[in-house]
């Protein structure tokens, strides 16, 4: 390099395998050379390129953009944005003084949420035009979208004081339920096309099957289906289940029947009844039984409890289950005798019948 042969300086690094070597020419050549020749002059050394890369990554978001720009490499670009856009995280002092200042909104508040978010929508409109630019319109769409719901979920934090940014769409549209705001989580189901109904192909290993039991997937979105099975496919009926869930949360119970009877439920009647059950509504729970898929009355009987376990054993008669029937008889042997003896003779009357 003192000899101005950094070129040679550059191959003789490369061919010695020690990055540290490669690291120190080409920071020279990057502080002796003008932006625009150095990163064309890095263009022709892959080894080096890429290493610079990986620095730029971690020390130097900026010139890593220009390198991917000046490359043509807009989904790269297009991606380095985002990413930044996100990095611009709000600081915790900025944090904790935008939390003070909404309970107390002044403008110097506002000032401050303001630049935070204005900064944010500006690195990911670079990122839309660089997915634009390189013909990437999924992705350019999705950018675009992306900006949308956070000029709305500005508008909800100043409207509740409430932290709403970086929330996905589903948890927004959630949010907005639980406070009671129906207007906007349709006004966002409609805005993003939110389907009532979605499919979405999940796999399990056979090793997870345990006991056969249920578990529910990411929260409250999904439903509960069985460990174990090597391919499933499990409907996801993404806006039935936030606004049960979220009615329930917020125990709005009329909302929550008006909701039920507006038309049939693309995801039955059971979720209406867990969420009930799960906010220790009983008498709320108990309005749906009758609803619920004829299989599934009687565990639903069975978990509101013992006043219940003669209703659960009529309808397991009824539909001729022994398994039903076994059931409610486990669960009141030890507290109900004339119960137990009238179950086992439904039982005797079904073996009779076969």
């Amino acid at each position: 390099m003192r000899m101005n042969k950094d070129d040679l300086a550059l191959e003789k690094a490369i061919m010695s395998g020690d990055t540290d070597l490669v690291y120190m020419v080409v920071m020279h050549w990057k502080d002796n050379l003008t932006l625009g020749e150095f990163l064309m002059a890095i263009r022709y050394h892959p080894v080096a390129l890429s290493l610079y890369i990986k620095y730029c990554k971690d020390q130097d978001r900026r010139t890593l953009v220009d390198l991917f720009y000046q490359d043509d490499q807009f989904m790269n670009s297009g991606n380095a944005f985002v990413q930044d856009s996100y990095s611009e995280k709000r600081t915790k002092r900025a944090r904790l003084k935008i939390a003070a200042l909404q309970e107390r909104p002044s403008r110097e508040g506002f000032k401050l949420f303001s630049c935070t978010i204005e900064s944010k929508m500006n690195t990911l409109s670079k990122a839309q035009m660089s997915y634009q630019q390189g013909g990437f319109q999924f992705y350019s769409k999705a950018t675009e979208e992306q900006m949308k719901l956070m000029e709305y979920q500005v508008k909800l934090e100043e409207k509740y004081k409430k932290t709403f940014m970086d929330l996905s769409l589903s948890d927004t549209i959630y949010q907005c339920i639980l406070q009671g705001d129906l207007k906007v989580s349709e006004q966002l189901k409609k805005e993003f096309k939110v389907p009532d109904k979605r499919f979405v192909t999940f796999f399990f290993l056979i090793r997870d099957r345990v006991n056969n039991e249920t578990f529910d997937i990411q929260g409250p979105f999904f439903l509960k289906q069985p460990l174990g099975a090597p391919l499933m496919h499990c409907v996801v009926f993404r806006f039935y289940w936030l606004k049960v869930r979220s009615l329930a949360e917020s125990h709005n119970w009329l909302e929550l029947d008006k909701f039920s009877k507006a038309r049939k439920s693309l995801i039955g009647y059971e979720p209406f009844f867990e969420t009930c059950l799960e906010s220790n509504n009983i008498i709320e729970a108990e309005k749906y039984v009758s609803r619920v898929l004829p299989e599934n009355k009687v565990t639903c009987y069975v978990k509101l409890g013992n006043r219940k376990y003669e209703d659960a054993a009529e309808t397991a008669f009824a539909h001729k289950s022994e398994e039903g029937l076994d059931l409610v008889l486990g669960k009141c042997a030890t507290s109900n005798r004339p119960l137990v003896n009238r179950i086992q003779e439904m039982k005797a009357q079904l073996r009779q019948r076969r």
